[in-house]
């Protein structure tokens, strides 16, 4: 089998083998050196287990409300898998007849309606064998549940298709009831007819109708352009590449679209399900956030740009392929993500919001390649993935839990935190035990805690997880002090830093220090993990030899920094006069007292009823004067 592409830079037609080419994009394998940033937030873990096998090309899987999935074949045949993974021995629908299959096109999507146990509808979009798209209703038969009535089409729009490529073909009910599809540009490359802007055109757009309305459809009032005689009145959103996959977040309504890229970017699109409506995606003005053609395009600000983009590289991929925030009740690590996959590479991502208006995007798995083709959820919300070309139906699992914790940094700091993988604004109930406040709670101890939550999806999730011990802190220190006022320690630790007055000394972090003036020191050492001890303060009176001009032989105020008293003590080799000044920071004397010894002079000061704060004492005779600075706790 053959498929059939264009060179983008040369627009030269080409016959390539479709062994590693994706029938879902144009793809010249020009590899862009170009990086995405993306960012590990509590990042759970996906892992894939086989479900079914022995499907040929699969491209779509479905539910109709009850436990059976639907695998759709782009060749036009749609099978039945039961609860345990069965494929029922005869097809559901076999419409091989009308669908012209091959390369980008085939039987591209199944729907199931919202009443299906009652109305027995079904729509698909497949390219017909003219090569153009067709969106059609069938019913399943009255004689069993397992088999549709290949008869019962009534087809309700067809769309001509100028290139064999870029059909889109995703087509789901949403949230309101109404018909969603998407059509690609129309193909070749670089939309040459300019579909994606056309708002005249189908292609490039992704549409919206009311099947139970009218016949074979009605538009809805709601749509954004139905009154605009300038836009196709089933147009949901336009600016589309092409939009193989989209899915609605079965609790909020929100849509996720992956729109492939031409050669650079590949894009993750977002609408909240609060939007009227009317968003351009930007193809082909932009490819993701990245100029593409802009002659002729209206002003960026009226384009709506990706939630994430990533480069198409060897690295990462070629070709996305969108899939469904997992709202599933068997693997709580993965609730609230939306996980998609690349066709090429096999790389699996989730997108979850940051609960500031942002996103955190992290890379859950580098699988082998199988040539993830499309994305599908049970009825209870659990993810299904199939392979084109293993045809390979996998469940998507994990064994990650809902919460991830980090203990506590050191012992004895109590800072340990527990923050949850699932969007908390999605919980209806939280329940801790030990009883703690809050969804992420902080400055914990170490120990096990255990919370239970219920989701608005009514999941019912439990889970116990433990806050660590910190590493253990360093023996405290011991300072010695020499008369010369050398500070030293014998304590062997990775970082030192001296304080004077509990104020860290700027450039003090050796093991020693030499004290300038009269205080408290201490000494704060810490590990290589950070985790620090204090020693014991040490009162250091540095005695100025001002005194000595003054004809004293020793003078010192101690201890500096006090807390209700204070003592002077003098040295006199004679009979000698004095004044004792003591101000506070501002100038205002406090205390002014004369004196005389001869010898020994030593007095204490109560200076319990003095705020806090900075004080000076000074000592005058008439040879000039000497002041000290002192400290009240």
């Amino acid at each position: 089998m053959s498929l059939e592409i264009w060179d983008f830079d040369q627009f030269q037609y080409h016959i390539l083998i479709m062994t590693n080419c994706t029938p879902f994009k144009n793809f010249i394998p020009i590899f862009i050196i170009a990086f995405t940033s993306v960012t590990v937030f509590a990042q759970p873990e996906l892992v894939l287990s086989n479900f079914a096998t022995g499907f040929n090309s699969p491209v779509d899987i479905a539910n109709s409300g009850d436990e059976r999935l639907f695998i759709v074949e782009q060749g036009g045949v749609v099978w039945v898998l039961d609860a345990g993974g069965n494929k029922l021995p005869a097809p559901f629908l076999d419409i091989d007849d009308r669908v012209g299959s091959g390369g980008e096109r085939g039987l591209l999507g199944i729907a199931f309606h919202p009443d299906y146990p009652n109305s027995g509808y079904f729509f698909v979009n497949y390219t017909n064998n003219s090569g153009d798209s067709r969106i059609s209703r069938f019913s399943v038969t009255d004689a069993d549940p397992n088999i549709a009535d290949p008869d019962s089409e009534l087809i309700l729009l067809e769309v001509s298709q100028p290139f064999g490529n870029h059909n889109g073909g995703c087509i789901k009910f949403g949230l309101d009831g109404y018909l969603y599809t998407t059509l690609g540009d129309g193909g070749s490359g670089g939309d040459p007819q300019g579909n994606g802007q056309n708002r005249q055109a189908f292609l490039g757009k992704m549409l919206r109708i009311d099947v139970d309305g009218g016949s074979p459809y009605s538009i809805p009032d709601s749509n954004p352009f139905s009154t605009d005689d300038e836009t196709l009145d089933e147009i949901w959103a336009l600016g589309l590449r092409n939009a193989w996959r989209f899915s609605f977040d079965r609790v909020t309504g929100d849509v996720w679209t992956g729109d492939v890229g031409q050669s650079n970017w590949e894009e993750i699109d977002f609408q909240p399900a609060s939007s009227p409506g009317g968003e351009n995606y930007g193809w082909r003005c932009y490819e993701g956030d990245h100029t593409f053609n802009t002659g002729g395009c209206d002003d960026a600000s009226t384009m709506t740009f990706p939630a994430f983009e990533y480069s198409n590289s060897s690295s990462l991929g070629c070709s996305v392929t969108g899939g469904f925030v997992y709202r599933g009740c068997e693997f709580q690590g993965l609730y609230g993500h939306y996980i998609f996959t690349d066709f090429c590479s096999g790389i699996f991502w989730s997108i979850v919001s940051d609960g500031q208006g942002g996103w955190i995007t992290n890379q859950l798995a580098n699988l082998t390649n199988n040539n993830f083709s499309t994305f599908g959820e049970n009825s209870g919300g659990e993810l299904f993935v199939a392979g084109l070309s293993t045809g390979i139906i996998s469940k998507v699992t994990s064994s990650s839990g809902m919460l991830s914790a980090t203990g506590e940094s050191c012992e004895g700091e109590n800072d340990g935190s527990i923050s949850f993988t699932i969007p908390t604004d999605q919980f209806t109930s939280i329940l801790w035990n030990p009883d703690i406040l809050g969804p992420t709670p902080t400055n914990l101890a170490p120990g096990m805690y255990s919370v239970e939550v219920t989701t608005s999806n009514g999941c019912n999730f439990m889970q116990t997880i433990e806050v660590g011990a910190g590493e253990p802190s360093p023996d405290q220190p011991i300072v010695n002090v020499d008369q010369d006022g050398v500070l030293t320690t014998d304590a062997i630790a990775d970082s030192y830093q001296w304080y004077f007055n509990g104020v860290p000394i700027s450039g003090a972090t050796d093991n020693s220090h030499v004290a300038t003036e009269s205080g408290n020191y201490s000494l704060v050492v810490s590990n290589a993990n950070g985790c620090e001890t204090t020693s014991l303060e040490v009162t250091v009176t540095i005695t100025s030899t001002a005194y000595q001009e003054l004809g004293f032989e020793m003078a010192s105020i101690t201890p500096n920094p006090f807390q209700n008293t204070i003592q002077l003590r003098l040295e006199t080799p004679q009979q000698m006069g004095f004044e004792i000044i003591i101000s506070d920071s501002s100038g205002k004397i406090i205390r002014d007292e004369d004196q005389s010894a001869n010898g020994s002079f030593e007095k204490t000061f109560n200076l319990q009823d003095l705020p806090s704060g900075i004080y000076y004492f000074s000592i005058k005779n008439k040879k000039g004067d000497w002041t000290e600075q002192v400290v009240k706790k």
